[in-house]
């Protein structure tokens, strides 16, 4: 059995389905005492360029965005990383829905 921290890093890098790494990683508790991984601001735009490259759907960035929002065990780098993963995750509220938008928000974001 891999360890928590293997299972999360996975599912902030997109390395396998995101059902099959938040079924993984149910086997540990939600609670954390402290976070394990930092997500990065390199990490968020490695997926969100699967996106702009056609690896990945909207629906797929969405939901990983969502499976990562208010995990305890992750700490972001910075609150812009933090807002930028709200609105992946909320998309219905915030404008960062398209393509072009997200491109524009990758090269502004490096």
């Amino acid at each position: 059995m891999r360890n928590r921290k293997e299972v999360l890093k996975d599912l902030v890098l997109l390395r396998g389905k995101i059902e099959d790494l938040s079924m993984e990683l149910k086997k540990y508790p939600w609670d954390s005492e402290a976070p394990i991984l930092k997500f990065k601001r390199k990490d968020l735009i490695h997926v969100v360029k699967k996106f702009i490259d056609y690896h990945i759907s909207f629906d797929t960035l969405t939901n990983w965005a969502n499976a990562l929002e208010c995990r305890e065990d992750l700490e972001f780098e910075s609150d812009d990383v933090k807002e930028i993963i709200f609105k992946l995750a909320n998309p219905e509220i915030n404008i960062v829905t398209t393509k072009i938008k997200l491109e524009e928000f990758i090269k502004d974001f490096r």
